[in-house]
């Protein structure tokens, strides 16, 4: 691919590449007058998932954290079902054609954590319980169905554990949870995959060797899924085979890649709530001076339908925070990647 050309400007919601694209026409009009030729042709992305679509899909994922010289890392992989079924007339003319369900989930986590049979059953119940995604003939998600009912499943794994726990610890165990699984942060963190692999990219019209840049908002659920600012960039970097080890001639899909910033200047009202929660559990005096999360995700997928192949997601989190006296850098890596099997 030739060096791209950054097409940019400040656009409003919803965020998806088309109603990007529909904002940024002028501008890539003008760029296109300068472009030179021979960069490929332009590839049409279409939304056509099957409605008896069966995959089994294998993962990995990898966190690691440093706080000062503190440096941990915790690493799990699995497998789960995925398929699809086309929803009823009554249900499809509200919105909705396909449901995506995820099924027969198995993990196992490295080290002594998953071992540790607390885990092992909160991720049995959070599998059998995982939500559905009703999604629309244009790929974007109508809903998400089931997101109480996982987050009443968690919960009660917290209170059928025989857990060593003062009342007052457990009661601390449960505020936490409480934020943590907050129906709106479990929605942004669910719609955030399906968004970032399928939704984004419906119907969009790309050229290869372009890159397009815009500044809009989406909820993050890293900020308790607060609608915060975002500079996004998104490009077509070719075709490639479908299967990572083939040639481009065995089955052609196409890679697209997607990244995403928080600019922690942009967000302060969201900090301020986030500093004075911190400052009343550790009763010390906390100043947030700097944060930034940069999410980049690369997906492999057919043009024709926008139906997966393989996908790597990568968060990196910087906080510089102050507590008390004591001031520290906080940096969480995490790395996820999927390899999808049809049958």
């Amino acid at each position: 691919m030739t060096a791209s050309r950054i097409v940019s400007r400040r656009c409003a919601g919803p965020f998806t590449v088309v109603a990007i694209l529909a904002c940024l026409m002028p501008a890539a009009a003008a760029a296109g007058r300068n472009q030179a030729s021979g960069e490929g042709d332009p590839t049409t992305l279409r939304f056509s998932w099957p409605a008896s679509l069966f995959a089994r899909v294998s993962f990995e994922n990898v966190r690691v954290r440093v706080d000062g010289d503190r440096r941990s890392r915790l690493a799990s992989r699995g497998v789960y079902t995925l398929t699809t079924e086309a929803l009823p007339e009554g249900v499809a003319s509200a919105g909705g054609a396909l449901r995506v369900r995820i099924t027969d989930m198995a993990v196992e986590v490295d080290g002594p954590a998953g071992r540790e049979p607390g885990l092992q059953s909160l991720i049995a119940r959070a599998a059998a319980a995982y939500p559905d995604y009703i999604v629309g003939r244009g790929g974007a998600i109508v809903r998400i169905a089931g997101v109480r009912a996982l987050r009443n499943a968690l919960f009660r794994n917290l209170d059928d554990q025989p857990l060593a726990l003062t009342a007052a610890r457990r009661d601390r165990v449960r505020e936490v949870l409480e934020r943590a699984l907050d129906e709106r942060v479990l929605r942004a963190r669910l719609g955030e995959q399906w968004y970032a692999q399928v939704g984004a990219w419906a119907g969009a019209t790309l050229e290869p060797g372009r890159r397009y840049a815009v500044r809009t908002s989406a909820p993050v659920s890293l900020l308790g899924g607060a609608a915060v600012p975002l500079e996004t960039t998104f490009e077509y970097r070719g075709g490639v085979g479908c299967e990572k080890d083939h040639a481009l001639s065995a089955r052609a899909c196409v890679s697209l890649r997607m990244r995403s910033r928080v600019d922690g200047a942009k967000v302060r009202p969201v900090l301020a709530e986030i500093v004075a929660r911190l400052a009343k559990e550790k009763k010390v005096a906390i100043s947030i001076y700097g944060l930034s999360i940069v999410r980049t995700v690369t997906v492999v997928t057919e043009p024709d339908t926008l139906v997966p192949h393989r996908v790597e997601i990568e968060k990196r989190t910087e906080l510089d925070i102050g507590e008390g006296k004591r001031r520290a850098r906080r940096v969480r890596m995490d790395r996820q990647a999927l390899r999808y099997l049809y049958r």
